[in-house]
């Protein structure tokens, strides 16, 4: 019987993306995501996250993307929010990322991160995350 990778359901749920975090949470060290990586099977998109697909991100691998590289106490926000929520023909480009004010990372093509001193949770219709 063929065994399913622990993180598989993991990156179900996100679109294909897992943190860095949340693979060595589940045991798996550098060294299996650097052969990952170099077999072509998996791409880096920040030093905090990685893509179990190949290729150009989809718009919500990379609110995903956006997600995971800000940390736990970030949440899709803004026009991307309400494209979410249903809003149509408002998109823009870039996906919008809340945070935490005072936090500083690299950037993501795609991404646009937003820092703010108010409690990102309550700006983002309660941490409105990609589905």
């Amino acid at each position: 019987m063929k065994t399913t990778p622990p993180w598989l359901d993991i990156a179900r749920r996100q679109a294909g993306l897992l943190s860095r975090s949340q693979l060595r949470r589940i045991g798996l060290d550098s060294n299996h995501v650097d052969t990952q990586l170099d077999a072509g099977r998996w791409q880096e998109v920040s030093s905090v996250v990685l893509c179990t697909t190949t290729g150009v991100l989809t718009r919500t691998q990379l609110m995903w993307a956006g997600v995971l590289h800000a940390g736990p106490q970030s949440a899709v926000g803004g026009l991307t929010a309400l494209e979410l929520a249903g809003l149509h023909n408002w998109d823009r480009p870039d996906v919008t990322v809340m945070l935490p004010k005072s936090r500083n990372l690299e950037p993501i093509v795609g991404v646009r991160f937003v820092e703010t001193r108010r409690p990102v949770r309550l700006l983002c219709a309660s941490g409105v995350l990609p589905v």
